[in-house]
């Protein structure tokens, strides 16, 4: 199994909270990078991974190239100029609070180019925890 990219005692220069995890190093050996930003390399075939983020059109994916993402949660992610999509998820989201205080998504659109330009945030927004959820 993979060491955690992001602990409690190890955490990327640019993290803010849970919702923004920093940005780190696309790893074969990894799979979840929900609420990060990650630098991708030129080339690479990407299967089954989660790049799901917090808000709708996220500039996540920092790819240095070309890229092929098969079966990959784009959820709220933008789609930059090189990637080929295979059966990925690129619907957009809001993560929102229930007034049972659970955090869930509010659906916008099934791709980032359906959504309209200027977006407002729902007063139900979920807020991120100040503390790293990944234990060590």
């Amino acid at each position: 199994m993979a060491d955690p990219l992001v602990t409690a005692k190890r955490k990327p220069g640019d993290y803010a909270n849970d919702f923004s995890r920093g940005t780190v190093d696309y790893r074969l050996d990894w799979k979840n990078y929900s609420f990060h930003a990650v630098r991708i390399p030129d080339k690479a075939v990407i299967v089954g991974a989660n790049f799901s983020q917090a808000q709708p059109k996220t500039a996540a994916l920092g790819l240095a190239g070309v890229a092929t993402f098969i079966e990959c949660n784009l959820t709220n992610c933008l789609i930059p100029p090189g990637a080929t999509l295979k059966q990925c998820n690129t619907s957009q989201s809001w993560l929102v609070e229930t007034a049972e205080g659970v955090t869930e998504r509010q659906w916008l659109a099934k791709h980032p180019d359906d959504l309209i330009t200027a977006l407002a945030p729902p007063p139900n927004l979920a807020k991120a925890p100040d503390a790293v959820s990944v234990i060590e």
